[in-house]
């Protein structure tokens, strides 16, 4: 990663910064002409769908995975609490039903859409999807673990959070392995 000026902004900016990148701070309006300019080696955004809107294939022909930093990305709805303590407990019921069904449709939306830009963007715009090299990709785990274990000592929700999910990583891992990741390796395979 040494010498690579990448867009990736927050905790991923900071692994990349680790590795010997130099992490550029940019909005998303500005990220095409920074790559056609060469002010950006590299940028991540959110998905095939919505680069390939922002144009990014036009300038950069090359598409590594996974997105170590960002698996998926998420949706938010934010309530002001005081006002959502003072509805009724059955809006308060339709608002949280309603903000899970979004997230979920939303979800689903993402991954279907970014199906297909990524089938485009191979077949129509000539883009290579490749993985990160496996030294690359050890080297990014590891120091996402350093960076991450570092930032959750530094605030106490911080820490409360990364503890649940540690916790819920060994607890899904396995299942995770012999469930969906099984399936899914099974059923790629054999297409």
């Amino acid at each position: 990663m040494k010498g690579l000026k990448i867009r990736m902004p927050g905790l991923g900016g900071e692994v990349m910064r680790r590795l010997g990148a130099t992490p550029v701070g940019l909005p998303p309006g500005e990220l095409f002409q920074a790559l056609q300019s060469g002010v950006l080696d590299a940028t991540e955004f959110l998905g095939p769908w919505s680069d390939r809107a922002m144009g990014f294939q036009k300038v950069a022909k090359s598409y590594y995975s996974p997105g170590f930093h960002e698996p998926n990305g998420t949706g938010e709805a934010l309530f002001n609490q005081d006002a959502f303590d003072r509805l009724p407990k059955d809006l308060q019921s339709i608002l949280t039903e309603a903000c899970r069904a979004e997230n979920g449709r939303a979800l689903a939306e993402s991954d279907w859409e970014n199906a297909g830009s990524l089938q485009l963007l191979q077949e129509e715009d000539g883009v290579s999807v490749l993985p990160y090299p496996d030294d690359v990709l050890s080297a990014l785990k590891e120091t996402a673990g350093i960076v991450l274990a570092e930032f959750a000592e530094k605030d106490p929700l911080a820490k409360r959070i990364f503890e649940s999910h540690q916790s819920a990583k060994r607890r899904l891992g396995p299942w995770s392995s012999v469930a969906m990741r099984s399936f899914m390796t099974a059923r790629d395979d054999s297409v």
